[in-house]
């Protein structure tokens, strides 16, 4: 884990250069307001923007490993190698394959991180091909993950590892460890228009105000210290043959679902609510039980709520 060491050490060191001159101007707790401009304001800002900054690091050093359209990450390569024998990764990337075996587990095969494939054939891969064996492409089951030698291999020459129902969530859950080792009290982070993590609050609110929708038919969410993800079927789309087809996949056939359909899960981890999200929009809708600890609700059809599970009070 070289390169994950290498990004933290280099980070490090801006946030304590930052510190040390917050200190040599007087001083100041990052969760105290400045009185005035300049001064610790200045220095208080650049402790933040550093820690900021390592955040983001931390963000682009996995999007590198696990990005399934770049050639040159770790991801392409255990896919174009895999099938033929075990391929080895570093720790990172077999954590997030442990976690993806488990939620596959968890989700009875909803959320399934073997799917590229049935992306490839249902257009959402560039050049949209047909193949007889699709329905039957196995799953995860087809994964062997070995923990001695950290090595993957693919029982199956067809399967595929697509990452993205889960890495952006694991990628918001590490950079949210940054802030809070940079002792950044407060901040929202947001992964595009699905996932959002939030530490602490805003001065003098609750939590962070989300909204779910542009028109306001669905409740808001008070983040605070916990993740929130959404998975819809509209979120991309492609015709052919006459059709409009959701970029959501049901793993099991390869079909996708209702462009209608959507999922929002409220939890502590991002990774654990990007995964049940779309493992919600795959299955039947109330066919799955989410985790206790999970605030959930359903909808078959935009701006309507066909399930809601609360008992926090979440959604509001």
């Amino acid at each position: 884990q070289g390169w994950r060491l290498g990004g933290r050490v280099s980070a490090g060191r801006r946030v304590a250069e930052a510190g040390r001159a917050w200190r040599d101007a007087g001083g100041r707790q990052p969760d105290q307001r400045p009185e005035r401009v300049g001064g610790p304001a200045v220095a208080v800002e650049r402790v933040l923007r550093a820690a900021g900054e390592a955040a983001l690091d931390t963000v682009r050093e996995l999007h590198q490993l696990w990005s399934a359209f770049d050639p040159g990450s770790l991801l392409t390569r255990v896919n174009r190698l895999a099938a033929g024998r075990p391929v080895s990764v570093d720790g990172e990337t077999f954590a997030i394959l442990l976690l993806a075996r488990e939620l596959w587990e968890a989700t009875d095969g909803r959320f399934d991180p073997t799917i590229g494939e049935k992306m490839r054939v249902g257009g959402f891969r560039g050049d949209r091909h047909r193949s007889a064996e699709v329905v039957g492409t196995p799953g995860m089951e087809a994964v062997e993950l070995q923990e001695e030698s950290s090595t993957v291999w693919f029982r199956d020459p067809q399967i595929e590892l697509d990452l993205g129902a889960i890495a952006k969530g694991v990628a918001l859950d590490r950079a949210a460890v940054s802030l809070r080792e940079s002792e950044v009290p407060c901040a929202l982070l947001h992964g595009g228009t699905s996932s959002v993590i939030a530490i602490g609050a805003p001065p003098d609110s609750e939590g962070w105000p989300i909204a779910l929708d542009d028109e306001g038919d669905l409740p808001r969410v008070h983040l605070r210290d916990a993740a929130l993800a959404v998975s819809a079927g509209w979120g991309r789309v492609v015709e052919a043959d006459g059709e409009v087809r959701g970029h959501l996949l049901d793993p099991r056939n390869g079909e996708s679902v209702s462009v209608e359909r959507w999922a929002a899960v409220v939890d502590r981890s991002a990774a654990r609510t990007d995964a049940w999200a779309t493992a919600l929009v795959a299955g039947a809708p109330g066919e799955l039980t989410p985790p206790a600890t999970a605030s959930v609700l359903e909808g078959s059809k935009r701006g309507e709520i066909t399930r809601r599970l609360d008992p926090r009070g979440v959604f509001q």
